[in-house]
């Protein structure tokens, strides 16, 4: 499981999680525009709109080579700064956490027990619809 997924995590350090999803996107965005003119280059051997001149593509390299050291610097960085976070915490503040975490959890296992009832009542009462309704009686002419 990843620790990134982690409720925790998601509530601690909220600005980490939107800086790494930063440099992923950063990542996959310059690795699929270098793919894409790696493959317009063997493909046709003429530059189109899209590709990238061999300048481009070299400097492009370079900065996915910076991208990909700054995401795994700040992933490595991971334990450190939770750490940090959690010392930062005072022990209410904690508890306030904890309890947040888990009234979120009773919310959902609420929220699943509260959907799977209704449908039993609305199944019970459509049932009883079919069965006793009343037919419309038949107007004589």
């Amino acid at each position: 499981e990843n620790p990134l997924d982690h409720r925790l995590v998601k509530r601690l350090l909220p600005g980490y999680l939107e800086e790494v999803a930063e440099l992923e996107a950063k990542k996959a965005k310059m690795e699929a525009a270098i793919k894409g003119t790696a493959t317009s280059d063997d493909d046709e051997r003429e530059e189109s709109e899209d590709s990238l001149s061999e300048t481009d593509l070299k400097a492009a390299k370079k900065e996915l080579a910076g991208v990909k050291k700054r995401l795994k610097a700040t992933q490595d960085g991971f334990a450190k700064r939770l750490q940090e976070a959690r010392s930062e915490l005072d022990e209410d503040v904690a508890f306030d956490l904890v309890l947040g975490i888990l009234r979120a959890d009773l919310d959902d296992i609420l929220g699943r027990y509260e959907a799977d009832h209704r449908q039993l009542v609305v199944a019970a009462f459509e049932g009883w619809w079919n069965k006793y309704a009343s037919p419309k009686p038949a107007v004589a002419d």
